[in-house]
């Protein structure tokens, strides 16, 4: 027979005389731990690959490979099997690889097993680095979140100019800008980061001082029916609209860190040229965002670099959708010369992502001759084609159509990464949610030390010191996160595979499966609940059951 040892992760072989019905000190397997007896049912105990974590194995089960029944197969550390004759393995044992029980040396380090090939390997285990997101990636991350929770003080006289419907006020404007100047759209108005009261959402509230208010507001709500069916990831979105105390609002989605390109532009240096590719994607986006709103019959008008912001890795958007259309809205320009407009308004902005300066809005001529200076022939042909006459969007897409599709093939590649990243934080969740569960049932004060010493807690305060308080021979942490990663995961999934539990003075044995375990959790979990919660939840669990059938309890 073998039996498993906790602490040094190996298997040592015992006799069945030398398994004790009882335990020293008169301690007994609970009732709900899993029975082990190594001498009945051996032959007919499912077969199970052999794991770091595993604690059953049959040798006399038939196994695939061709190994004759006098050869005794003995596990290493690693899970792998190794087959040895009996006189191999009684020499084994007389040196103390194999040792009696309560032995703690590792038969890997056996010089026959050197000799026959066997090179110790680190367990196949899930590692962090390969379940946490990288650490550019959770920087970004962060730094968005806490741009999202930043706000003034409370007694800050700007909190007055916004509603009342929106709070965590925080200013978006430049510190230096003078109370009255043009904006990003060209007009007189100021910028908050704000919260929706009534839905929790962050939004870019935009305010205009003095406009005209009379009539104003039916202007307000055809514009928001008009942009509500522009619906682009290039365009950002304009939620409402509304007059107030003499001034527009306007409340559109709000991008954490996001910067005008003139503000990307002076940030990067003028001259400070981006590559061409990334000038191509750029240039993608802005048309793709002028298709989409142009589909809908609607012009974009004022599109200028205070007009586009640029997020994240280097995405293009559109912003400020609708303002000029509230406040020119007796405009007597025909809708085809405004779409022409646009367009020639995207070339500018081409000219300026590719000469990085902000003059190259203006100085057309001149821009032109740095683009074909600086860049490739093809680029250069492209910008001219904006300000001819006979330009419209079907012969840029066709000019650009295999520079749109290498950007396509970017997003791809960059949905795959995202989708991976998804995932990490999806088994993170998971293990989340159980890692809260067993420091809420684990040692209650206000219940006494008879809870954690009694019952299912018992078993869970075990699983809690094997999982995290795993140490090495000499008594050390020993931290191995893929270790605690494994077994919660085989928590969530309720693996059938037995693990040994042994206290902290080793006067109590119990081999339990990680199904007991997440049962005792659970079990346990719901004695803490309130009733008025358990009632909720039984209602919500039997609606799930009578809309898409029985499954998984939710947990």
């Amino acid at each position: 027979s073998y039996w498993y040892c906790n602490k040094c992760n190996i298997w040592n072989t015992m006799g069945d005389s030398d398994f004790p019905s009882e335990w020293p000190g008169g301690s007994t397997l609970t009732p709900s731990a899993a029975e082990w007896n190594p001498s009945s049912n051996a032959a007919t105990t499912t077969k199970r690959s052999l794991t770091p974590s595993a604690v059953e194995f049959t040798p006399q089960q038939q196994h695939t490979q061709n190994i004759s029944q006098s050869h005794i197969p003995v596990a290493r550390s690693d899970g792998s099997v190794t087959y040895l004759s009996a006189q191999e393995a009684a020499s084994l044992q007389q040196q103390k690889y194999i040792g009696e029980a309560h032995s703690h040396v590792d038969i890997t380090q056996a010089p026959l097993l050197k000799a026959r090939g066997c090179k110790p390997v680190p367990p196949r285990r899930t590692y962090a680095n390969s379940t946490l997101l990288p650490d550019d990636l959770r920087g970004y991350l962060a730094a968005q979140t806490e741009l999202l929770l930043k706000e003034i003080e409370g007694d800050n006289a700007l909190i007055n100019e916004v509603p009342r419907e929106f709070n965590m006020v925080n200013p978006l404007d430049d510190p230096t800008k003078r109370r009255g100047a043009a904006g990003s759209c060209g007009y007189p108005t100021s910028v908050y980061k704000v919260v929706n009261t009534n839905d929790g959402h962050v939004y870019c509230l935009r305010r205009v001082d003095n406009v005209r208010s009379r009539g104003l507001q039916d202007t307000c709500t055809h514009v928001i029916q008009l942009f509500s069916r522009v619906q682009h990831a290039n365009v950002v979105p304009l939620r409402d609209a509304f007059i107030r105390r003499g001034a527009l609002f306007l409340v559109h989605d709000y991008f954490p860190g996001a910067k005008t390109l003139s503000e990307f532009v002076t940030a990067r240096g003028n001259g400070n040229l981006l590559p061409e590719s990334s000038v191509w994607a750029m240039i993608i986006q802005l048309l793709t965002a002028i298709r989409a709103i142009h589909s809908q019959g609607i012009a974009c008008r004022g599109l200028t670099p205070s007009r586009v912001i640029i997020t994240g890795r280097q995405r293009v958007r559109i912003a400020g959708c609708g303002l000029s259309h509230i406040l020119e809205n007796d405009s007597s320009i025909p809708i085809a010369a405004q779409m022409h407009e646009d367009l020639t308004n995207v070339g500018r902005l081409v000219l300026v992502l590719a000469t990085m300066s902000v003059h190259g809005y203006q100085s057309i001529q001149n821009s032109v001759d740095v683009v074909r200076n600086r860049f490739s022939q093809e680029l250069a042909q492209f910008t001219t084609l904006f300000f001819q006459r006979s330009c419209n969007l079907q012969n840029l897409f066709a000019m650009a159509s295999q520079k749109l599709v290498n950007h396509m093939d970017e997003l791809y590649s960059h949905s795959d990464a995202l989708e991976e990243h998804l995932c990490k934080q999806m088994e993170s969740e998971r293990l989340s949610r159980i890692l809260i569960k067993l420091g809420l049932v684990n040692e209650r004060p206000e219940y006494g030390d008879a809870w954690s010493e009694t019952g299912d807690r018992y078993i869970l305060k075990l699983f809690r010191d094997y999982v995290f308080h795993q140490t090495d021979d000499n008594g050390k942490p020993f931290l191995d996160i893929g270790h605690i990663i494994d077994c919660l995961n085989k928590v969530d999934i309720g693996s059938t595979e037995k693990i040994l539990l042994t206290s902290r003075d080793e006067r109590s044995m119990l081999v339990v499966t990680f199904e007991d375990v997440r049962r005792c959790l659970e079990e346990t979990f719901t004695q803490l609940l309130p009733a008025q919660y358990l009632q909720h939840a039984h209602m919500r669990h039997h609606a799930h059951n009578m809309m898409y059938g029985h499954g998984y309890p939710s947990r």
